[in-house]
């Protein structure tokens, strides 16, 4: 828990609908009205303006300046409570405002790195019937669970697992919060950004998430549009005059792995095949296998040498 740090609650109905004209909270308001999202959304999810002293932030970070910056002169902090499946909220992430260099994103000293899971996503944690999608970025967990479809998040998208911040050896495959879900049957949908899926090292990675939820028994589809009509998926959505209607729309033109991967990513295939533990799911491990070496043009003996 957080030292029993306790924000101050936004009035976000009354910044919605009279955003300040001044001030960093304006940029804040602009920021989270473009990805779409509501004011109950964010009052729900105890997303807040943090409003506290240094020593309130220390409590909540493990620190209160960054790179030479005193955080609570000349910035603001937007955070995200992350909870756990007791609905306690175990960390914060910071988004800052203005950015520190390439810096967007504040995490707690000393955490590993945590899905931001939201307790109505927590709650069908066990109810493989319900779909789930994963993104990276809590905005866009916001605006997809607030269109109706519950969103698993990931500050990057190489930190569905840990390294040497793991709490546990197995988290360095695949961290407890994502192992605590039922996988089996379960649909899911990848959202991750348009423009992303052009760097090799972000298809990599979607590549072992997706081979590993699939060892689990998972139905992966990766949901795919033009970066002009969008980068992330909350701007693409709020762009839409429907947007539940839209988010329809790529769910049902989402494709499999085996249509997704392209003959170029071979090595990243590999890699990835590489990393999973299909020893529980054989089967799913052949097909799969098959399904891609069809793809790569190549015999299954030679995919998995």
């Amino acid at each position: 828990m957080e030292n029993n740090f306790i924000p101050t609650p936004t009035p976000w109905e009354e910044l919605f609908t009279n955003p300040p004209t001044e001030g960093l909270e304006r940029f804040i308001i602009q920021d989270l009205k473009a990805s779409g999202l509501k004011a109950e959304t964010l009052k729900e999810a105890g997303v807040y303006i943090f409003s506290g002293k240094r020593e309130d932030l220390k409590k909540v970070l493990g620190y209160s300046s960054y790179q030479g910056h005193e955080l609570t002169r000349g910035f603001t902090l937007l955070g995200f409570p992350y909870f756990n499946p007791e609905g306690e909220v175990e960390l914060t992430r910071f988004k800052v405002y203005p950015q520190i260099g390439d810096v967007k994103y504040l995490h707690p000293s000393g955490k590993p790195p945590t899905p931001y899971i939201l307790p109505e996503v927590w709650e069908i944690a066990n109810k493989p019937h319900k779909p789930v999608a994963i993104t990276e970025g809590e905005k866009k967990a916001l605006k997809l669970t607030q269109e109706g479809l519950p969103t698993i998040a990931f500050s990057g998208v190489w930190n569905f697992k840990a390294d040497k911040t793991a709490r546990e050896e197995e988290d360095k495959y695949l961290l407890r919060e994502l192992r605590s879900f039922e996988w089996e049957g379960r649909k899911v949908f990848i959202f991750y950004d348009a423009d992303t899926f052009t760097n090799p090292k972000v298809r990599q990675a979607l590549y072992e998430l997706v081979f590993k939820l699939t060892a689990l028994g998972a139905v992966i589809r990766v949901a795919t549009w033009k970066a002009s009509e969008g980068k992330g998926i909350d701007d693409y959505l709020a762009r839409k005059e429907n947007p539940k209607e839209a988010l329809e729309e790529l769910i049902a033109k989402a494709k499999p792995i085996e249509a997704f991967a392209e003959r170029e990513d071979l090595r990243l295939i590999v890699k990835g095949l590489a990393s999973t533990e299909f020893d529980t799911s054989p089967e799913v491990f052949m097909s799969l296998i098959k399904a891609l070496s069809k793809k790569a043009g190549l015999t299954p003996k030679e995919l998995k040498t």
